[in-house]
């Protein structure tokens, strides 16, 4: 990483992982990463009248769902226990937690689905 970087760059380890939390706000960094979007963000503190609250939580609840399970444990598992790390720490945290997902099935198809330009698959959480 570059020690250049200022806060509200937006930045990336391997893992997609450390350098967005350094770059955004805990909130920020931790939403993003949940949902696999950035366009999101945007919407994070958006105020929703009653009516509207119920169906904006079940939006973000699905778009969280969509994601492998598998993955987003070890997105927040990265994030809880390397956020208060110094960066050369929590990268370790990170690429642990990154690393592991590469055993699962839920990887090799989304992968795969990458690859091939192709909608992935529903992800089995194995």
């Amino acid at each position: 990483m570059n020690n250049a970087l200022k806060v509200g760059d937006r930045v990336k380890s391997i893992g997609g992982i450390v350098g967005v939390i350094v770059g955004v706000d805990e909130e920020n960094g931790n939403f993003e990463i949940q949902t696999g979007t950035t366009t999101m963000v945007l919407d994070r503190n958006a105020v929703y009248p009653l009516a509207e609250l119920y169906t904006a939580a079940e939006k973000l609840a699905s778009q969280i769902a969509a994601n492998a399970p598998i993955a987003v444990r070890a997105a927040k598992k990265a994030i809880n226990e390397g956020l208060d790390l110094p960066m050369d720490e929590a990268v370790v945290v990170e690429e642990k937690a990154f690393g592991s997902c590469f055993e699962t099935a839920d990887q090799q198809e989304g992968m795969g689905a990458f690859l091939e330009k192709r909608k992935h698959e529903p992800f089995t959480n194995k």
